[in-house]
């Protein structure tokens, strides 16, 4: 019977242990923001004149918790090479639980091709987003 009980307990902790990681529960790129806290135009596909994108995400982490966004160029030809980190950004896990991260065109206008904006939660990776740009 103890032999159960302790397999029971340590069987009930891994429960406990995986219900608590902090993962991103929902999350959108679009062009704005809006006053709901959504994206406004939310798609995996925007013209390379768009203004600004906004990566637009819902955690299930501690309020405090570190977030931390990477914007990627996967493949954009010959601008940059593959993978390249355009833009890191990091806050705290705000009381409401939703967040953002944006990122502005360049003077010249987002380069063509592949995109992703990489989420780390508490210094882990839990959520790579794709996007791409295409010429308008």
């Amino acid at each position: 019977m103890k032999r159960i009980s302790a397999l029971l307990t340590i069987f009930g902790g891994a429960l406990l242990a995986v219900a608590g990681t902090p993962s991103i529960v929902k999350v959108d790129i679009g062009v704005g923001l809006s006053d709901k806290y959504e994206a406004v135009k939310p798609g995996q596909v925007f013209p390379n004149d768009t203004p600004q994108l906004f990566c637009v995400w819902t955690a299930d982490a501690g309020q405090g918790t570190e977030i931390r966004g990477v914007w990627i160029a996967e493949d954009v030809g010959k601008i940059a090479g593959p993978n390249h980190k355009i833009m890191e950004v990091s806050e705290k896990m705000p009381f409401s639980k939703v967040g953002n991260f944006s990122l502005t065109k360049p003077n010249n206008g987002w380069p063509v091709g592949k995109y992703r904006v990489d989420i780390y939660i508490g210094g882990k990776l839990v959520k790579a987003v794709p996007f791409a740009i295409k010429a308008k």
